[in-house]
Formats: structure tokens, C-alpha cells, sequence
């Protein structure tokens, strides 16, 4: 699921590579984005190994410290690990040669 609508709706510039999730995570990925509003630029958002991936540069104006912008990041990643990909229900990981996140 494309994010581009989502990135402008929150006042980022489209992500130079893509920004791209399953539709089960759009709400933790929403919710993200939220979070890091006026924080940075988003380079790529993807799923990796069955988890989400967010990848951002720090806004020069804003005065705040990286750690925080990665420690969101990293949580909306931790808890990509319990969410279907599918439907968003809780769900756990999978992985057949290819790891993904599903409920039952």
C-alpha cells in the first residue's frame, strides 16, 4: 500500500525512494507519521524480514535530538513484529524461507 497520500496529508515531501507498507500496518505507520511531524523528511518506509522499516533525516530547523526520532521509529518497528500484515489484528511471525507477520 502506497503512503505518498498519507506523507502530504502530514506536510512531508514524498519519500525519495517510496513509502510502502501492508495495509495492516497503515495505522501504526499513521500514527507514526504523526508522531514525527516536523521532526524530519522521510526517506522510505518498507516492510524488511517481516518487519517495518522507516528510514528519516532530521529536519535542520528543528532543535531536537535524533535519539528521540529513533527511539519512535524503533517502536513503531518492535510493534510491526504483532500486527498482521493483512488486517492489522495482533498476530504473530511466520516465517517459511520468508518472514512475515499474520494472525490465525
Amino acid at each position: 500500500m502506497l503512503l505518498n497520500d498519507e506523507l502530504e496529508k502530514r506536510g512531508f515531501p514524498p519519500a525519495p525512494c517510496w513509502a510502502e507498507c501492508p495495509p495492516g500496518w497503515k495505522p501504526l505507520v499513521c500514527d507514526l507519521l504523526d508522531k514525527l511531524q516536523g521532526k524530519c523528511t522521510i526517506a522510505q518506509i518498507k516492510e524488511k524480514f517481516g518487519e517495518l522499516r522507516v528510514y528519516a533525516d532530521l529536519l535542520p530547523d528543528w532543535h531536537g535530538d535524533w535519539s528521540e526520532v529513533e527511539f519512535l521509529i524503533k517502536e513503531a518497528s518492535i510493534a510491526s513484529n504483532e500486527i498482521c500484515e493483512v488486517c492489522g489484528a495482533p498476530g504473530k511471525r511466520y516465517s517459511d524461507g520468508w518472514s512475515a507477520v499474520y494472525c490465525e
